[in-house]
């Protein structure tokens, strides 16, 4: 790729996985096309296996989990080494449907969006966690190091993710900045799975960047618009009046800034959610955004396209690493 990493320090970037605008988990598979070539002799159309890890859909959902599944395996097994227990993730049957995949309506039901769960326990928020609440999926190692002594903490963070001094940086297409473990456990699983840390850390994040490219476009059409309208006549109908998914996610936030995380904002948060997501099933909200993108993503600069058809060899050959070492 023409973007490489940059050594040295900086601030890390996360994902807020909200709404539909800017997130597309599952969908179905298109079709190859790559038959054109470009002015460098590079085809112009993408093939399935492009589309998939640039919208995160079809053959990506199978692949993402054996690559999550594998790495922390590969965790637990250099933290043991090292004289610490790290709990390896679980990783759930696949759902019926791809569009159940991204709603994930059992998750909205118990819950919400998440929010609840960043905001328990922070300053002023009145609540802690309630007896029998889970954790969040992948949270246990968090806390079990929330309740170590502080030296026995940073011996375990650093068994991890290394020293601060550590930290890699690498800029995005967008001109972001990521950080990521130059060392530790997790650095030396990602390394076993991808070849390189490079590989690792532009095939997760390039593509995101590259997908929310096309959001201007995907909102501008009409078939976005007309889906848009369905969902919001059937919110409506349970007495809501946000504009999209975005906006009911961004407005709880807002409410949680200001109230803190008490048990009426959880079950507020559920409740709407979980009627977004039956709106959103309902309307197939998922599925028309996925579409578009799919649709939109051939219009992706050339150079775009080359990087993105070497991150998905990257991300195959990752996947399959991740097989060999877990089936």
């Amino acid at each position: 790729m023409a973007r490489g990493p940059r050594p040295g320090g900086g601030v890390s970037i996360s994902c807020a996985l909200a709404g539909f605008l800017l997130l597309t988990a599952c969908g179905v598979a298109a079709p190859d096309a790559a038959d054109a070539t470009d002015d460098e002799g590079g085809t112009t159309g993408l093939t399935s296996a492009e589309l998939d890890l640039l919208t995160r859909s079809g053959s990506y959902v199978q692949d993402e989990r054996a690559l999550r599944r594998a790495e922390s395996e590969l965790i637990t097994v250099c933290m043991a080494d090292k004289g610490f227990p790290y709990r390896a993730g679980t990783s759930a049957s696949a759902p019926m449907s791809f569009e159940e995949q991204l709603l994930g309506m059992d998750e909205r039901r118990t819950r919400g969006y998440g929010l609840h769960a960043q905001y328990v326990d922070t300053p002023g928020s009145g609540e802690k966690r309630e007896g029998g609440e889970p954790l969040p999926p992948g949270m246990e190692n968090d806390a079990y190091v929330a309740r170590l002594p502080e030296a026995e903490a940073e011996k375990y963070v650093h068994a991890l993710r290394g020293n601060a001094s550590d930290r890699r940086e690498m800029r995005l297409p967008d001109d972001q900045r990521i950080t990521f473990s130059g060392k530790g456990c997790e650095a030396v699983s990602r390394e076993e799975l991808y070849g390189s840390l490079d590989d690792w850390a532009a095939s997760e994040h390039v593509p995101q960047i590259l997908n929310n490219s096309l959001t201007g476009r995907v909102t501008a059409d009409p078939a976005y618009t007309d889906v848009m309208r369905k969902w919001k006549e059937c919110m409506a109908a349970k007495g809501y009046s946000y504009k999209d998914p975005e906006d009911a996610y961004r407005k709880l936030k807002d409410e949680y800034g200001e109230r803190g995380a008490t048990r009426d904002m959880r079950k507020r948060e559920i409740e709407v959610a979980t009627d977004d997501g039956t709106c959103a099933r309902q309307t197939h909200v998922p599925n028309t955004v996925l579409s578009l993108r799919r649709q939109y993503a051939n219009s992706l600069p050339a150079a775009d396209k080359r990087d993105l058809r070497q991150l998905a060899d990257i991300w195959k050959a990752a996947a399959a690493q991740a097989r060999k070492l877990t089936e």
